[in-house]
């Protein structure tokens, strides 16, 4: 990627590129307010004063684009004229692997936060990352839009055969397992009070239907397990070719 983010080109910002904004002012003031809170400039009690004011000036959601990414033009423009590090990799983390944001962006739970994870050094002794893994990580987001429930059926059953876990095949139970109720689950739940919920053995498992939001939510989990160095997602990710778990 190094020898490849020589070859994009930054163009100038154009207001044309903000057209997602919303409320982005209200993002100025607060990270001006953040910046001399830093600084010393304010006290607790007058930044949160002002940041209260700030939230009644600009009541609702909001957002700024910081930069923007043209896939296939290897071209890349910034808001900031001195953007930070984490927007820079951001764009090109784009362009380079050529996905748009609900597959590469780490706000939708995609690639990027492997790439991130990649790059930090605290997690060094606990697994390796390299861009082969995060090309994987890309091709399973995709075909997660393409053909869920035959991805979901074949990681679990990898995973269940790898690791000779005694738990049913089902992306369901192997999040259980590592601790987590995806909201399929929770739905399927209100329909059927008697589900052994705590017998991840069992065949019931089964009978929960295979969603494209179910085994989204089971790559999210697993991503933001591999942050939280959680030993059982960081299983399922080497299993699944997204990581080599350093023993």
């Amino acid at each position: 990627m190094l020898e490849f983010s020589k070859r994009v080109r930054v163009i100038p910002w154009s207001e044309e590129f903000s057209i997602a904004d919303k409320n982005p002012e209200k993002v100025e003031k607060l990270s001006e307010l953040r910046k001399l809170l830093l600084e010393k400039k304010l006290s607790e009690e007058e930044y949160l004063k002002k940041v209260e004011e700030i939230e009644k000036e600009f009541p609702g959601y909001t957002s700024m684009t910081k930069g923007i990414a043209f896939i296939g033009e290897n071209t890349v423009a910034f808001r900031d004229k001195n953007p930070d590090i984490y927007t820079i990799l951001h764009e090109l983390g784009h362009v380079y692997f050529g996905k748009g944001d609900f597959i590469w962006s780490a706000t939708y739970g995609g690639a990027e936060i492997l790439f991130m994870l990649a790059l930090d050094e605290k997690y060094e002794d606990v697994y390796k990352i390299t861009e082969e893994n995060i090309w994987k990580c890309l091709e399973f987001l995709e075909r997660v839009e393409i053909s869920p429930e035959e991805l979901g059926k074949e990681i679990s059953e990898k995973i269940v055969k790898k690791l000779g876990l005694e738990c049913y095949p089902s992306i369901y139970a192997l999040s259980s397992l590592a601790g987590v109720i995806l909201e399929e689950v929770a739905w399927y739940l209100r329909r059927e009070k008697a589900f052994p919920l705590h017998d991840v053995k069992n065949e019931a498992w089964g009978k929960i239907p295979i969603t494209k939001a179910g085994v989204r939510g089971f790559f999210t989990n697993l991503l933001e397990g591999l942050k939280w160095e959680d030993p059982y997602w960081i299983e399922y990710a080497s299993v699944l070719g997204l990581c080599d778990f350093i023993l």
